[in-house]
Order: C-alpha cells, then structure tokens, then sequence
C-alpha cells in the first residue's frame, strides 16, 4: 500500500483519537478501512456524492431539455435528514476549517423548494426564479429563487384547492376545500396539502358517504402524489374518527398520525373516552366513600360528607346517561354491548358497597377488615389494571380499547369481541 496513503490513515485516526470517538460507538465509518475492504459510506460521502452526482446535473450543469429536477426533489428529500444528522452530531467542529451544515441544510432545502417549482410550475414562475437569482451570486442566487417560488406558492395552492371544490360542486358535494401546509407534498406543485371539509352531517351519515367522496376527490385531483385529507366538522371542531387521507384506492385513516396542520388546533374532544374517564374518576371517589365509612364505622355526616357523597352520586350517574346518549346510534353492536356491561358492572359495585359499608356502621362493625367486604376497591385498582384477568384490567382497559375505536370505526365490534369473556367473570 503506498505511504502516503497510510501516513493519511494515521492522520485521520489520530484526529478520532483527539475527537474522544471510540470504534465501538460507530465513529470510524469514515476511516479507510476501518471497516474492512469495503467500508460502509457514510452520510457526509452519500450527501457530497448525491450532490455532484444528481442534484446538481439536474438542477443546473446538463443541458435544459436534459435536466430532471422532479427527480432531484426525492434525492434531496432523503440528503436532508442526513445532513440534520450530521449537524446533532456535531463532529466536523474540530477540523481547522469545519464545514457550515447548517448553511448546508438551509441551502438544500432552498433547492427543494426550487427543484418542485422548476418541475410543477409554469414558464413564468421559471422566469422569474431565474431573474431573481441573476441580481445575486453565490448561494444567495439559491435563496432568491427559493424565495419567488415559496412567496408565490400559496397563492397558486389556494387557487388549485378553489378548482377543486368547484369540481366536487358539479360532482354534488357541498364541501370546503382548504390549502394546508406540509412537508410531506413537496413532490407537488405548490407544495402542501388540502383538506376537504364536510359541515351538518352525523359521523354515521358522513362514514356511509365517505367512499363516493373520495372517489370525486380522485377524479377532481390535478396531481397525483397531491395528499388530500376529509374531516368532519362538529359544533365542537374535528373529530379524530372522521378525519381520512384520500388514497389511491380508499382512504386511509388518520389513527395514531400527527393531525394534518388544517385541523390541528380544532380537534374535537374525543366522544366517549373524556366521559369515560370522568366515570371511573367518580366511581374511585364513590369507592373511597364506602371504604371511609367501612373503616371508621359511621355513617357520614350529613351536611358535609353526606353533600360530596350526593355530589359524587350525582355525577356518576348523569356521565352514564351522557354515555349512553353517544354510544346510542351504535346501539345492538359488541361495541356498546361490552361498555354498557362494564358501566353497569361499575354502578352496582358502588352502589352494593355503599349499601355494605352501611349496615356495617349500623351494625357497629369497623376496621380494615371490613374492607374485604366491598367490591370497588379492585374493580378500580389502578396498580392491578397491567395484570392481564383482573377485574381492573377490563376496566381500564376499556378506556385504551375506547380511544383506538374513537380514531377509527371500523371493525369496532371485532376489536372489543375478547372484552365479553372478562365482562362475565366481572
């Protein structure tokens, strides 16, 4: 092997030495042979290599009519994660002359953003990105046109999202369309998304409609990697289940995603799970009641606990019926089937216990032995809701089950089925 290549091996490993980057923790992948024959590139080669290889041939160096910037969009989609990768590792500080990967990020993203323009947009927007880069040199030629094509693109993304509805109006769809910012759309041009928005419809009604919408809004699209989302809007904004992104074939649902940045902010609180979740809150509270009176071996004092036992009580019973009136139009389904149960299960516990720590007060019996007698305590034993059987694992449970079906309907009998078998040990 020639010196002069092993002097520079030397060299580079003595500097990972200064740089405190031990093998094991994976900083040698640039070392020549390091690791073995044939090393493993790293990210700083890949964005270098991709960068003279790809993104500037097709951006700038080959003749026009053989430039691609559609294909430079995807190449810097992937250059940029790894160059944000670079920057949190922070190891190029050392050298004596470190490179700027934060102005390298910012210029790639700049080139993105030319690269969607120069591939979607019309001649105009081309003029003008290149006049604009002509009154600069250096990188800021890049930043100029970057800035033309992200000033213009949410006009030219409000004018596509007016087309739209436009055609989902002839189709019969009275419904909003708005622009919606994203990253993820940067393929289109503009960049970002649109939101379809449905007004004065029931869930139910607007999931039996969903299907022939989305085949309009296939139709009506203009490009085909465009992301399009449907939402519901309720009095109290949108809800989680209704919100679906228009696929290729059907529509996909939102599920456990970020909300798309149309909805973000007006999600709506989630039906069922927020009184649920109030339920069992007052259900301990009822629970904690029975077991003070059990333990001291009186009855309440009637006009100060007596009032937050009747409070309690009160609650208790007003969020079940809140329940029952939202799980009504699922009436007859396994998913109504099992929470009713589980509610009812929960009301008789408290209401039984209540009664038994009564007429052990009336009866002169107290102690903690007393507590063996009352069935709340495990029902709601939060330590006991990981242990798969347990009365409380079904309870709370219940909850996780409730928000899954929340974010989606489909199929909800078929995932809350298994809770009948502990419903009837409960």
């Amino acid at each position: 092997m020639p010196q002069t290549i092993v002097r520079r091996f030397e060299l580079v490993t003595a500097l990972l030495s200064e740089m405190d980057s031990p093998a094991d923790e994976g900083y040698t992948d640039e070392v020549p042979g390091a690791l073995g024959d044939y090393p493993v590139e790293s990210d700083a080669v890949t964005v270098v290599r991709m960068l003279l290889q790809q993104v500037i041939p097709n951006l700038a160096r080959k003749d026009v009519a053989e430039r691609r910037p559609i294909l430079t969009i995807g190449t810097l989609d992937s250059l940029i994660p790894k160059v944000g990768a670079l920057i949190e590792l922070d190891r190029y500080r050392y050298l004596p002359t470190p490179p700027d990967c934060a102005q390298l990020f910012n210029c790639l993203c700049q080139l993105r953003m030319v690269a969607s323009a120069s591939a979607g947009s019309d001649l105009s927007m081309r003029v003008s990105m290149r006049a604009a880069a002509g009154r600069h040199g250096g990188t800021a030629r890049i930043a100029a046109a970057a800035t033309v094509a992200t000033e213009r693109s949410p006009a030219a993304l409000q004018k596509e999202a007016e087309r739209m509805r436009l055609a989902l109006t002839r189709a019969g769809y009275a419904v909003a369309v708005v622009p919606s910012s994203s990253e993820q759309s940067i393929m289109s041009w503009p960049p970002g998304d649109l939101a379809i928005i449905v007004d004065g419809e029931s869930l139910l009604a607007y999931l039996n409609d969903l299907a022939p919408l989305a085949d309009a809004v296939r139709t009506a699209v203009e490009h085909p990697d465009r992301r399009v989302w449907i939402g519901l809007r309720s009095a109290d904004g949108y809800l989680s289940a209704s919100i679906f992104q228009v696929a290729h074939h059907g529509v996909i649902p939102l599920g456990d995603r970020g909300d798309p940045s149309a909805f973000a902010g007006s999600i709506a609180p989630t039906p069922i799970s927020d009184p649920y979740a109030a339920y069992l809150k007052q259900a301990r509270r009822l629970s904690s009641i029975a077991a003070v009176i059990a333990i001291r071996g009186s009855t309440l004092i009637p006009d100060e606990e007596g009032r937050v036992l009747e409070e309690a009580w009160d609650r208790l019973v007003g969020l079940k019926a809140q329940i029952d009136e939202r799980t009504s139009a699922h009436a007859g389904t396994e998913y109504v089937s099992a929470l009713s149960s589980i509610l009812t299960v929960i009301g008789a516990a408290i209401t039984d216990d209540l009664s038994t720590a009564k007429d052990s007060a009336e009866g002169d019996q107290s102690g903690w032995d007393e507590i063996a007698r009352l069935q709340s305590p495990q029902l709601l034993d939060a330590d006991q809701a990981s242990t798969p059987g347990t009365d409380a694992a079904v309870v709370y449970g219940t909850a996780v089950v409730i928000a899954d079906i929340e974010d989606d309907f489909w199929n909800a009998d078929d995932r809350i089925a298994h809770l009948q078998g502990h419903d009837a040990s409960s």
